[in-house]
């Protein structure tokens, strides 16, 4: 808890990144923004994760704001899932929740999948039932123009991209739409 024994360890050559059994790190058990911000700026690996997949901003948002704020302003994996599936929106308090949404959080759910199969120009959606996304495509991941909105009525979807023909390269995202 101590910032004075943080900023003595460090100056010592104590490993920033080192992991327990589990795999947490320092970084996992930073008790206030003060030590949070020490760790960062000498190097913590902000997506450490432990052996159950979660990041530090997975521990810090259920009940230390301050770590989570700092974390995430040092640009911390926002939409990192966990084991089991859940981002640290799903495990955040109700005073943080705004925030990370502001920041472009997502829950675990609503983060979904593609797979593309070239030869039939099918994408398999997987999403959040109920949903409305926008498909978006773009040949040099720069660009994304927008190919067309879908409903999700189940957790998953197949669409037809009939214009991908011409092209010899194609990549496609989604956007959670209002």
């Amino acid at each position: 808890r101590s910032e004075g024994m943080t900023k003595y360890l460090i100056s010592k050559g104590a490993n920033i990144n080192a992991s327990a059994k589990d795999k947490t790190t320092p970084l996992h058990f930073a008790s206030n923004n003060l030590i949070a911000s020490l760790l960062i700026n000498n190097g913590a690996n902000l997506a450490a994760k432990d052996s159950d997949g979660a990041t530090p901003l997975h521990w810090a948002v259920s009940s230390r704001d301050d770590v989570s704020r700092v974390l995430i302003d040092a640009e911390a994996p926002i939409n990192a899932k966990d084991a089991s599936g859940s981002t640290p929106l799903d495990y955040a308090s109700n005073n943080l929740q705004a925030f990370l949404i502001n920041k472009g959080a997502k829950l675990g759910r609503e983060l979904v999948l593609m797979n593309y199969n070239p030869t039939k120009n099918e994408l398999v959606i997987s999403g959040m039932a109920g949903a409305i996304y926008e498909l978006q495509y773009s040949s040099n991941l720069k660009k994304w123009d927008a190919l067309t909105k879908l409903t999700m009525e189940n957790s998953t979807k197949i669409y037809f991209d009939n214009t991908s023909h011409n092209s010899s390269k194609r990549f496609y995202r989604l956007k959670l739409s209002d």
